[in-house]
């Protein structure tokens, strides 16, 4: 098992809780998607900014309001950062092990599409033994397209999708120290069969701009059975230009919407009904009874609540569609919350 497996074991341990967790949530359906936003022009400009993210495997998870957070002022955050080191000593307690922390500002994360989103703040926590070091964690809290209904004060900040990575015990210590230090809470983000169902044409798009002309690459779908075990999968195999052009077919826009760049429920019902259609006339499977468990394609694979993207197009137009959800769980959270209170009272 390599660094990357290794470093990631939390999202597979989560894997059957994810699913569970998400079915008893009623978050709302999503009617549509607006990539109008997501195309970048030349992708290839932005490698640089998406660097540290891209080719790494990430867990996603949604974070609320950060409240005492001020992420402008360097002070601040080598303060933020002192206070990090010195609990995760207290909870790690490692003999021969000593640790060091990281707050920084990150202006140049990517092309962020909305100018008014807070840039983004990368958490990184180092431990050295000897004279080894070696970051146990690596946290970027970001902001992509998020409208606000709830104004904020100038000591708080909405950053509401986390992707990190590190090993399972900093992870869970970071997570515990960040929600103390700013009262928020964070919570892993659950990728359910829908939201699969909307991120592989959302990056198959001719707007998109991810198609490397090579012929034959393939997307492998791979779904589970409800009741049984994850590791009893079906999986699924299409050539990527088939399914492009597919899509392309499907989204062909009605008269006053723009060139296709809205995204309806509708055109993800038709292209599903087409593969299921497919699937049971070639191979006698009927996977309208199965959950779509995780979307390959040469430069983007999502499963569970990890996530990895290989091109800055990919990364954008994942984040854009993670924000959003993000959002939704935090909502839908606060407001069972508040039924429960109110239920209680």
């Amino acid at each position: 098992m390599d660094r990357d497996e290794e470093e990631n074991t939390l999202g597979t341990m989560y894997g059957r809780s994810l699913m569970n967790w998400s079915n008893t949530t009623k978050i709302k359906p999503r009617q549509y998607f607006n990539l109008k936003q997501t195309v970048l022009g030349d992708a290839s400009e932005y490698d640089d900014g998406f660097d540290e993210l891209l080719k790494q495997t990430w867990n996603m998870w949604a974070v609320s309001t950060l409240f005492g957070f001020q992420y402008d002022s360097e002070v601040q955050l080598k303060l933020y950062a002192k206070k990090l080191r010195e609990e995760a000593a207290c909870s790690l307690l490692k003999e021969d092990v000593t640790y060091s922390a990281k707050f920084t500002l990150m202006d140049n994360l990517g092309p962020r599409p909305n100018p008014t989103d807070a840039p983004a703040v990368k958490i990184e926590l180092i431990a050295t033994s000897g004279a080894v070091e070696r970051c146990i964690y690596k946290g970027f809290l970001i902001s992509w397209r998020t409208e606000l209904a709830e104004p904020i004060t100038d000591k708080s900040v909405h950053l509401p999708l986390l992707l990190c990575r590190g090993t399972q015990n900093a992870m869970k210590t970071v997570h515990s120290i960040v929600s103390r230090m700013f009262d928020c809470t964070i919570v892993a983000l659950p990728i359910t069969d829908n939201d699969l169902k909307w991120l592989l044409p959302i990056n198959l798009s001719p707007e998109s701009n991810n198609s490397r002309k090579v012929k034959n690459e393939l997307i492998l779908l791979e779904y589970v059975v409800p009741r049984l075990p994850l590791t009893d999968t079906i999986s699924v195999k299409f050539r990527v230009e088939d399914l492009k052009e597919l899509w392309t077919a499907l989204i062909t826009p009605d008269v006053g919407e723009e060139d296709g760049l809205i995204i309806q429920a509708e055109h993800i019902e038709k292209i599903f009904k087409a593969i299921n259609n497919q699937m049971l006339q070639v191979g006698s499977l009927r996977l309208e009874h199965c959950l779509l468990h995780k979307v390959s394609l040469p430069f983007f694979t999502i499963s569970g609540n990890r996530i990895k993207a290989m091109n800055s197009q990919a990364l954008n137009n994942s984040m854009l569609f993670l924000n959003e959800k993000a959002m939704d769980v935090l909502y839908t959270l606060h407001f069972e919350s508040m039924q429960l209170d109110s239920s209680t009272a």
